[in-house]
């Protein structure tokens, strides 16, 4: 069931993604990170961050972990 639902939420997260990424709207806010933990390389590609987001590839990987399996009656997916 773990990896079940693991599937489900990457999947949703890719099509977020891809979509915010057609847009050009970084919602998940991965340019503020990239300036949080590199400051030099942002200040070398902020400028050209709209276009570098809308090509970027990313990783995404869900942990997840489920608790108590009993208090839901049918799958939210």
């Amino acid at each position: 069931m773990q990896e079940d639902s693991a599937a489900v939420i990457g999947n949703h997260i890719r099509r977020t993604l891809r979509k915010s990424q057609e847009w050009g709207a970084d919602i998940f806010g991965i340019g503020r990170e990239i300036h949080r933990r590199f400051p030099k390389e942002w200040k070398r590609i902020k400028a050209d961050w709209d276009d570098i987001y809308r090509d970027l590839e990313v990783q995404i990987m869900v942990e997840n972990k489920i608790v108590i399996t009993g208090l839901v009656e049918r799958p939210s997916f």
